[in-house]
């Protein structure tokens, strides 16, 4: 009976036996592996220090051989730079940009109607850009015209004043020679001063609608886009029908007779450019070729955290031949004609 007891015992726990026999054998397969990585890691660094005593054998193969045995990748390696960029960075760097800009907005909501000037327009001061529909201003201002010509009740108002104004004067002679009461006087001048409260308010009401006509003028005037200054049109940014207002580009204009270019000197080169003088830049693409800047302005502040000053400079661009944005390179701090600090410093030079 106990030998038959045993048997089942061994056939019900035999499949737990079994798994449990079969991870055992799974971790230790686990713990030999790591035991030969961390052997294999450590032959690598090994032969790398090695490698490092080799002569002959340049710091950066260094590098490059130790990344590749612990399989990361050299960052240093890939993000080196080319030395012309380098040289590039180094140089003085401007965009010619046009002198006067603007991106010009819808200053009361409206429809856009018409577009006088398309992009590419030589336009002058004053001229009209741009139409937006304008019937219901136009209408308000017919009203505010004729409401600001009615002058009859001012009319009426002068005339009735000046006519209390004389009999007051009659009775007040009169009473020289006692031929009239006092309380008739008394009526008599207070009908005056109703007649010229009257006056006053007509006087008044004339004033408001002559402001009234002027504001509706004014808001006449907003529904047409009008050149701020003489320039070109650069772009159109709406169609006609478009519905815009206040914060929408509409169109932008911008005057190209001169360029200019903002920079960031170093404080090294500071005296070397003056107000007023020449100095030689060199255009990028599509320009390509060396052009006059006229320094415009210095500022007299210095940025201690990059160590440069600010200055301005100008291209004379009345000829239209030169588009704007193009990139521009100092090609040397030296003006084309000599400041008076560096004529000083030259001569010190010289003395030395």
């Amino acid at each position: 009976m106990n030998r038959i007891l045993a048997g089942l015992a061994l056939v019900i726990s035999g499949p737990y036996v079994l798994w449990a026999f079969a991870d055992r054998l799974s971790a230790a397969d686990e713990f030999t592996a790591n035991r030969d990585a961390a052997a294999g890691t450590n032959d690598s660094d090994s032969n790398v220090s090695r490698s490092l005593n080799k002569p002959g054998l340049s710091q950066q193969q260094s590098n490059a051989s130790s990344a590749a045995s612990s399989g990361r990748r050299d960052y240093r390696r890939e993000l080196q730079y080319d030395s012309s960029i380098l040289e590039i960075r180094s140089q003085l760097h401007g965009i010619a940009r046009p002198s006067r800009n603007a991106v010009m907005s819808s200053l009361v909501p409206g429809r856009i109607m018409t577009i006088h000037a398309e992009e590419g327009t030589r336009v002058s001061a004053g001229d009209r850009l741009i139409s937006l529909d304008d019937r219901l201003a136009q209408a308000q201002v017919d009203a505010a015209r004729i409401e600001a010509s009615r002058v009859g009740s001012l009319h009426r108002a002068e005339q009735a004043f000046l006519q209390s104004e004389r009999r007051l004067n009659r009775l007040q002679q009169a009473s020289l020679r006692s031929a009239t009461a006092g309380f008739e006087l008394e009526e008599a001048r207070s009908l005056m001063e109703q007649a010229q409260a009257e006056r006053d308010a007509a006087k008044e009401a004339r004033a408001v609608s002559e402001a009234n006509l002027h504001l509706a003028e004014e808001q006449l005037r907003r529904n047409t886009f009008y050149a701020p200054f003489s320039g070109v049109v650069v772009q159109v940014h709406q169609k006609p029908g478009t519905t815009v207002d206040g914060s929408m580009p509409v169109i932008t204009i911008a005057n190209l007779d001169i360029l200019e270019i903002e920079m960031y000197v170093p404080v090294d080169r500071f005296g070397t450019l003056q107000v007023g003088r020449k100095t030689n830049v060199m255009a990028g693409s599509p320009v390509d070729q060396v052009l006059t800047a006229t320094v415009r302005s210095v500022s007299p502040v210095i940025d201690s955290a990059s160590n440069t000053f600010r200055c301005v400079m100008t291209i004379d661009n009345s000829q239209g031949r030169l588009p704007a944005g193009f990139s521009v390179v100092l090609t040397d701090g030296t003006p084309t004609e000599q400041s008076p600090v560096a004529q000083k410093n030259q001569s010190r030079t010289v003395l030395k």
